[in-house]
Formats: structure tokens, sequence, C-alpha cells
């Protein structure tokens, strides 16, 4: 099939339809400073507690140069500093901290072993220490230390990674408990801001379909973002001639992937591009240069945006993303398909994962962006309502709706014939904006960790309020090297109806991407009650579901 490659910086609809004026200007504006506020705030704290650990670092304890030897201990050993943290570290440098090692014991301190260990970036050997084992005799200082140097070479390139973690392990003649000890060290990494590509996809049928005025846009990113941050193009219906309100915000304001990893000792890098340019971090998704890069295309009846590879987690974990407007109008209008895949990029097994989507809603309320929220049980969807008080203005926001349905997962993809496996996600849920963890912040990976783990069925916490909705597709899984993981959501906006319309349009969204991704190889019905085999419409149970199992 011929396909016509779009500019990947803008996108001309052929329709001659008029975009109504941007007025929301001061909102996203608004919304913006206030998320960075919040950012900002944490990172003061995080910069406060950096601080102390450098200054500790750099500041021994003072009674380390009066140690003389205790006659009770026959061996003891102290490290000063016992850790170190370097601020700021550029990509391809090399930094170095001495570490003194002090012998507090009466006899001699034989140090078997001191070993490097990588506990972040495992895949690139930045860690190295100047000597593997010591010998240090018993006396007064400064004949009872030694010093070893701690070295690391930052990685020219670091991917999605923010800092590096890693410790020296020492193991002595030292009484237990402390033959067993480690120093310490964080790096954080100094990363240029980069430039981002972007474009937008459309619903908006081409010009032989007529009468078709009602259609969204949406705007992607090459490094997984979806959304503009409250301007245009966040599947609202702000380009179309039936939108009434000139000023209504979009639907979507902020989108990303995310990613989860919990490491040996238990700590959790994080990935996801949400709220990015405006809060940007080093934590993003990082493109491939040498992968086909990001692209929108054309086709008969669907136009798609590809994200182009991108690396996160350790750097050794592979994902892209598609997005698939359909265009032939009629019901298939309101609504794209996220399509996300999950591999190996290093050819490493990857253990300990959580795998999901954030969609940071903004449905159009006559009070900011508060909305109401609810769940469809039977579509495993979260959706949000807009809402009113006492102006209901052109017409009633309560009938704006929003929702996320989770589709399908499936190992492999449907060009290897591969089909749907699962049609229920791990969990999903929705809280309110400064309630929860801050997805701006990437020091709360832990605790998203817990919250994405915990939230293990379908979650309404808050009406009434600036909510964003959490759909994790898997979580505390294994990424063998051969895997390919395939997920599908469907993203569903509705500009003037009900509850029924949107769990229609969600149905038909799904038959659509059954019917043009799937292959029809999708014919399982129990996407809701369990036992309704013969998929009645209804989603109920009957004899029906029993002669059909039967046969």
């Amino acid at each position: 099939m011929m396909s016509k490659v779009l500019l990947t910086l803008s996108l001309t609809l052929l329709l001659g339809i008029t975009a109504l004026a941007a007025d929301n200007s001061d909102y996203a504006n608004e919304k913006r400073k206030r998320i960075k506020d919040q950012h900002l705030n944490r990172q003061k704290l995080q910069s406060q507690s950096n601080s102390n650990k450098l200054f500790q670092a750099n500041n021994p304890r003072p009674h380390l140069t009066t140690l003389m030897a205790d006659p009770n201990l026959a061996s003891g050993i102290i490290l000063s500093p016992d850790e170190h943290f370097f601020q700021n570290v550029p990509l391809g440098d090399t930094v170095v901290v001495q570490v003194e090692v002090i012998n507090t014991g009466s006899d001699e301190l034989v140090i078997h072993k001191i070993e490097p260990v990588r506990t972040r970036l495992l895949s690139f050997d930045w860690l190295s220490v100047s000597h593997n084992s010591l010998t240090i005799p018993a006396g007064e200082y400064p004949q009872n230390a030694d010093t070893i140097e701690v070295t690391v070479i930052t990685p020219i390139q670091a991917g999605s990674i923010a800092y590096l973690l890693g410790e020296v392990y020492f193991l002595s003649n030292a009484p237990s408990p402390n033959d067993s000890i480690t120093f310490d060290l964080l790096v954080e990494l100094f990363t240029p801001f980069r430039t981002i590509t972007g474009g937008v996809i459309s619903t908006a049928p081409p010009e032989a379909v007529s009468g078709i005025t009602e259609f969204v846009t949406l705007k992607t990113w090459d490094n997984g973002g979806i959304g503009n941050e409250g301007e245009r193009h966040g599947l609202g219906y702000d380009s179309s001639e039936t939108e009434c309100e000139t000023s209504t915000t979009p639907y979507l304001y902020s989108g990303s992937p995310f990613l989860l990893k919990k490491t040996e000792n238990n700590s959790v890098v994080m990935t996801h591009s949400q709220y990015y340019p405006s809060s940007a971090q080093p934590g993003e998704f990082i493109p491939v240069e040498s992968s086909a890069p990001f692209l929108i295309t054309v086709e008969s009846n669907f136009e798609k945006a590809y994200s182009g590879l991108m690396i996160g987690g350790h750097g050794g974990i592979g994902l892209t993303q598609t997005f698939y407007a359909p265009t032939g109008g009629a019901d298939s209008s309101n609504f794209m398909i996220q399509e996300i895949k999950l591999f190996s990029f290093d050819g490493n097994s990857h253990s300990n994962l959580a795998i999901g989507n954030i969609l940071d809603w903004d449905i159009p309320a006559e009070v900011g962006v508060n909305n109401n929220a609810g769940y469809l049980l039977n579509q495993n969807a979260l959706y949000l309502q807009g809402t009113d008080t006492s102006d209901a203005g052109c017409q009633l926001n309560a009938n704006r709706f929003a929702a996320s349905a989770f589709l399908g997962s499936m190992h492999g993809s449907p060009d290897e014939q591969s089909c749907i496996e699962s049609h229920t996600p791990y969990g999903q849920y929705i809280d309110a904006q400064g309630d929860g963890p801050l997805w701006a912040d990437y020091d709360e990976a832990e605790i998203l960790w817990d919250s994405t783990r915990a939230n293990n069925d379908l979650n309404v916490l808050d009406q009434n309020a600036d909510l964003y909705s959490v759909t994790t597709y898997d979580h505390g899984f294994d990424l063998l090297p051969d895997d390919t993981l395939t997920f599908y959501t469907a993203l569903v906006t509705i500009r003037d109806g009900s509850l029924e319309d949107l769990e229609n349009s969600i149905e038909t969204a799904r038959i659509w991407t059954n019917e043009t991704l799937w292959n029809n190889c999708d014919t399982s019905c129990c996407r809701g009650i369990v036992g309704n085999v013969d998929c009645d419409a209804e989603d109920i149970v009957d004899i029906s579901d029993l002669t059909c199992f039967i046969i």
C-alpha cells in the first residue's frame, strides 16, 4: 500500500476548515507554572539533601585524625569518607575521590577484597578502584591508615539515565559485622537540553468523505510524550466546525508511557516523558539516532504516528509507540489507538519491571479543569467528565467525556501472526494532581512503584478536581532477550453526548482495532463478565454460554 509521508513538524488538514482561536493560553501557562513550581520545590528539597551528603563526604569526621588502636579489638576498620556525591558530571568525564582506610584495632588489618559494584547502568564499566586488596598495620594515625582511589568514568551517552549509583565493597578480617562494609557513591550526570521532534495526526477524513466536520487531533513526540501542554491537539475538538466554545481546553494536557525497574538493591529506575518539555528531566525516553526516526504516514483508512526507537530503564530496554487515527469518518472520528512495544535493547534479560501509561486529562469545565471520574468495568476503562456550575455556556461540559480503555496485550506483534492473549491490565487508577506522587519528579520512583503495584484493580479516588489517569499494563514481570510485548489502549473523547455514547465509542474502537490492526484474530469477548462465551452484547451469562462452551 502506498503511503504518503507528511512533514513531521506540522500537519496541514485538507478540509479547508478554519481553526478556532486558541484563547486558552492563560490556562495552559498557569498549569505549566504550577507543575513546574511543584517540581522545583521537590528539587529544592532534594538539592538540600544532596548538599548535606556532599558536605559530609568532603568533611570527614574530625576525630579520625586522632584515632589510636583499641587494645580490645584484634582489628577494626573505618572509611573516611564512607560516601560521596558527585554533582553535574559531564558525559565522558573522569572524576576521582580518595578514600582513607583506617585500622582501628591492635592487630594487622587484612582486606581480602575491595570490589566496585555498579547498581545503576550495569551495562557500562564506569566504576573502578586502585586496589583490589590491602593490608594495613596496627598503630597510631597515620601509620594505621592507607588510601585508595575510586574512579568514575561517565559514559559518552547515558540514554535516559540521570544519575549513577554504586558502591565499593570491603571484605576484611575485622570482627563481624564490620568485616563487610561499603563506600556508597552517587554520581549526578549533566545532560544538555535536547530538542525533540513532533507532529500532529488527525481523524479528519479526506476530502472524498463529505459532511464530516467533527474530528480530533493529537500531537505526538519522538520521546514518547503526547499532547501539547494545554495548547491545541490534545484529542479535543479545537479544529472542528462543531465545537461551539472557542476557548475550550484540550481534553488531554500531556501523556506518556512509563517504565519502572526495581534493581537488586531495591532502588527504582523510572523512565517517562510526561510534562515534557516544561519540566524536562534526564529520565525521559531517549530516541536512538541510528534507528528509523519519528514519522507520520497516511494510509487508506488511518493516519499513523511512529515514535521511532526509544530506550529507557538502564538504557538496555527498547520501546516504540505508534498512534493510529482512523480517517473513515462516521463513528470512528473520536478515538485513537495507542500501540506500545517493549523489548530488550541490549540482548539481556531484565527483571522486575512495570509498564503502563500516564495521562493528564483536562476535560473542559466551567471552573478550571475540575473533572469527575468513573470506571467502566466491562470495558477495562477509566473515564473523566467535564463539570458545570450555574452557567452552562454554549453546551453542558458534563456532556464531555474522555476515556482510556485497555484493549489487550500480546507476546510478539500482529506482523508476526500473534494475537491478543489478555484483555485485562494489571491495574488502573485515577488521582488528583498534587495529592499523589508527582510524576514530574523523578526522585519519587520508589513511591510510584508502590502506587502502581497497590492499584491492581479499577480505582477512582477523586472527584471535581484536576485529575490524571494511570494504566499499569503489567507489574513485576521479567523481559527475556527475545521477548517483544505489545500493548493496545484506546483513547476516546466525546464532545457532546452521554456515558452510553462513550461506551459505544470504546466498543467501536475495539472492533476497529481488531479489524484493522489484529487481522480479526480476536474472537474472545471475555473482557467484562467472565463466562460470556457467546459474546452477548449485554455482557450477561446465560444458558447460551453453556451451549456455546460445550459445542
